[in-house]
């Protein structure tokens, strides 16, 4: 009987991992759309993609373009649900902007769009 891949441990050994139980449940969870977690400036991000924008919007910002902006803006929702806006952008030019960065729509990223768009009276920007 092998042991454990990391520790060798002889018991416990998890099936088709080659690991056991304890070194099996310290692997790191995958995300369940694979994104990648990212950090710039100082900030964790749940994925490059939204980094990436971050990142853009500084350079903006920097340009004169952008007034400032706001991550995870809270919106509440009906039944004491929140939904966080990934960035609300305010333009030099005096507009608002809403944006949301998604590598997959889901359907019920899709419904809480709906009704922040619907109850707020704003378009989102889905990036």
């Amino acid at each position: 009987m092998m042991g454990c891949s990391k520790c060798g441990a002889k018991y416990g050994i998890v099936e088709d991992s080659r690991l056991c139980l304890k070194c099996y449940q310290k692997q790191p969870k995958k995300h369940k759309y694979r994104a990648k977690k990212a950090e710039y400036n100082g900030r964790a991000y749940p994925s490059i993609k939204q980094a990436k924008r971050a990142h853009e919007l500084d350079i903006l910002r920097a340009k004169g373009d952008v007034w400032f902006y706001l991550e995870e803006a809270p919106f509440r929702l009906p039944g004491k649900k929140t939904y966080r806006l990934d960035f609300l952008i305010k333009w030099n030019d005096g507009r608002l902007s809403f944006e949301d960065v998604k590598g997959i729509m889901t359907p019920v990223s899709k419904i809480k769009i709906d009704q922040v768009q619907e109850i707020y009276g704003i378009r989102i920007e889905v990036i």
